[in-house]
């Protein structure tokens, strides 16, 4: 049974001493772990078959009960797809199974009001509701709040045979005209707007059409692959370029089949192209001949100046880029367009941050003694086309000045430990001559005298915005008063700013 469920109707639980493991049809383990607590005995009843069952409670199941494999060979159903039905014919079922035998049939019970309740008859009546009711001298508003927030709620998933009365029942009372289609962007797109490009619905039903894609959606929901993928964003979308070296392990951002052209690295020869399987890391941009090779050629991604599109004109070839070198440029040619896009903007990335990038290249080849584009016959003429990939020169930054000194105040705040330290090291240093590296600092402090008189500026700052921020709050705490507008009752913020 699903955790969430058992929660939802509040089924009694039990616990499972000592922790039972369980494996799936296919022989891996649940990746929830053991099951520790189990459900107390429960009516189980399917069709004629009725018999008390004890469910194990997990989390992460898409069903809200399953039925183990041990339970279904010991009772062997019969399963009628044509009819709907399950039956229950072994032998050891027939305890649990309800029998039929001849008898009198019984009329159907007789349905009496009492007389509190059979005056409202009229209200359950099929055919008042067929009419509007009548008018009343005084009027029930709806009062209209301004600026007022959308409700916020989770999407209900309705079966077709609900789907279907939902619709039976618009229809009808849109003809009766006892509603209006509506033009409110939460309701209309669903049930009075037919989709242009059919029901969604479809996609979550074919992403688990089959079972080991549910199992693998499951592994991304564990934490170390959510690092992973961090970590991945992290490292592309840096402002910096990092240090390689700290980095141990290379990280794989891309790789795949692309055709290279020779980048004359002989001084003769043939500059062909040929299909080379490249890959790119944090650390490097290589191909060789096959996945799995030795690379041919490295290329370090600090040597990689720009990344840019080269015109069809010059080898008359579609979707192909260049890597422009200190020494030599490499031409490539993706499978596609989107391929091609999605080369060039993951090394770009990686490697915006080169000190010595470019700022202009030239955007066709070097071909017979000449640049097709601005037709200098110097193969180490500057480029005549700006690049795209470069960061912007004029870039305005809207920075909140007193938000970014709260920031820094906090940094300094929870590290006042650390800095207490240092000071008291460096001043051991100017009288004693102690060590030049402490466990406190990773860097050598060439100057402890000048870092001792600085680091005291700075603890005295934050010890007086410290006695700022504590005058700040109990001025702001006598002021506050609890039910105000501001301030309602059972706001959150307001309780956890008392506990403060």
């Amino acid at each position: 049974m699903d955790e969430a469920f058992a929660t939802k109707y509040a089924v009694p639980l039990c616990p499972v001493d000592p922790p039972m493991l369980v494996e799936t049809i296919d022989g891996r383990v649940l990746l929830s772990g053991p099951i520790k607590v189990a459900t107390q005995p429960l009516r189980l009843v399917i069709g004629a078959h009725e018999e008390a069952i004890q469910f194990y409670v997990t989390s992460g199941l898409h069903f809200p009960m399953v039925l183990g494999l041990a339970w279904l060979q010991a009772h062997d159903p019969q399963i009628y797809w044509s009819q709907n039905l399950v039956t229950f014919p072994a032998l050891q079922c027939e305890d649990h199974t309800h029998h039929v035998c001849a008898g009198q049939l019984l009329s159907p019970p007789r349905v009496s009001l009492s007389s509190d309740i059979a005056d409202f008859a009229d209200v359950f009546s099929e055919q008042e509701a067929d009419q509007l009711p009548p008018h009343r001298p005084y009027d029930c508003p709806i009062d209209l709040i301004p600026d007022a927030l959308l409700a916020v709620g989770y999407l209900y998933s309705m079966s077709d045979p609900q789907l279907a009365a939902l619709r039976d029942f618009l229809d009808k009372n849109l003809d009766r005209g006892f509603i209006r289609p509506s033009s409110s962007p939460l309701s209309a797109p669903v049930l009075f707007v037919k989709k242009k490009t059919g029901d969604l619905r479809l996609w979550s039903w074919a992403s688990f059409k089959e079972s080991y894609m549910a199992t693998f959606y499951d592994y991304f929901n564990e934490q170390k692959y959510a690092d992973a993928v961090k970590n991945f964003l992290d490292l592309i979308s840096s402002s910096g370029r990092r240090d390689h070296k700290i980095i141990e392990q290379p990280i794989l951002l891309k790789e795949g089949f692309m055709i290279k052209r020779a980048q004359g690295r002989k001084r003769f020869g043939m500059k062909n192209f040929k299909k080379r399987w490249f890959r790119l890391s944090n650390h490097e941009f290589t191909y060789q001949k096959n996945k799995g090779d030795h690379p041919l050629c490295s290329i370090p991604i600090e040597n990689i100046l720009a990344v840019e599109k080269l015109e069809e004109e010059s080898f008359k070839m579609k979707n192909m880029f260049q890597v422009i070198q200190p020494e030599r440029v490499l031409y490539i040619q993706a499978n596609n367009c989107v391929e091609a896009k999605d080369w060039i903007d993951i090394l770009t990335k990686v490697s915006q941050c080169n000190k010595k990038r470019l700022t202009v290249y030239h955007p066709s080849a070097y071909l017979n003694g000449h640049w097709l584009c601005c037709k200098s016959i110097a193969d180490n003429a500057p480029g005549c086309t700006p690049c795209t990939g470069g960061l912007p020169a004029n870039i305005q930054l809207d920075i909140d000045g007193d938000r970014e000194s709260e920031r820094i105040y906090s940094l300094f705040n929870l590290y006042m430990t650390k800095l207490e330290k240092m000071q008291e090291a460096c001043g051991s240093r100017s009288v004693y001559d102690g060590p030049e590296q402490e466990e406190y600092s990773t860097f050598v402090i060439d100057d402890p005298q000048e870092t001792y008189k600085t680091l005291k500026q700075i603890i005295a700052n934050i010890k007086t915005l410290e006695q700022e921020h504590a005058q700040y709050k109990r001025d702001k705490f006598k002021k506050t008063k609890y039910g105000s507008q501001e301030h309602p009752i059972g706001d959150k913020s307001f309780q956890s700013y008392i506990r403060q």
